[in-house]
């Protein structure tokens, strides 16, 4: 099944996590972009608002999964998946999957706005938690890549 794998990083750990859950299930990338001004992007999730992103270059009707991962901010979902997610409903396919890396906690309602703004409910999700080290670990890359193995045994890859 062709898949994509959408993300958001602030920082670069999501965009890690991404490229192990893509390179696990041969899927294509499309990174999330949006303003780098980190207090209003907080201020955003915490209000439960998007905000502007760039135009995505992949159409995620064109694959069979869309995976989309990003952080949590301010124990709410970041404010560029919410916005991504909220642009591409009409556009996801009927299959879709959510991670998140996050510092421990906000994963439960995080997840609830992915499924809120996607319009659907994931066939997998997955929380890596990276406490305040703020990159993967050696125990957090094999939970990227579990997740993958995760969608492969639901045969959605």
């Amino acid at each position: 099944m062709k898949t994509l794998v959408a993300y958001y990083s602030l920082s670069g750990t999501n965009r890690r996590a991404a490229e192990i859950v893509a390179g696990a299930l041969g899927a294509d990338l499309e990174e999330i972009k949006a303003s780098p001004m980190v207090p209003l992007l907080i201020l955003k999730a915490w209000l439960g608002m998007g905000t502007k992103i760039g135009e995505p270059k992949r159409d995620p009707s064109e694959y069979g999964l869309v995976v989309v991962g990003g952080p949590v901010f301010a124990g709410k979902l970041a404010a560029p998946v919410k916005s991504y997610l909220d642009r591409e409903r009409a556009s996801l396919p009927g299959k879709v999957a959510f991670f998140l890396v996050c510092g421990g906690r906000g994963d439960r309602e995080a997840l609830a706005g992915m499924e809120k703004a996607a319009g659907r409910k994931p066939v997998a999700t997955a929380v890596i938690t990276v406490g305040d080290k703020k990159r993967l670990s050696v125990e957090n890359e094999a939970q990227a890549k579990a997740f993958a193995e995760t969608l492969k045994t639901l045969g959605v890859s």
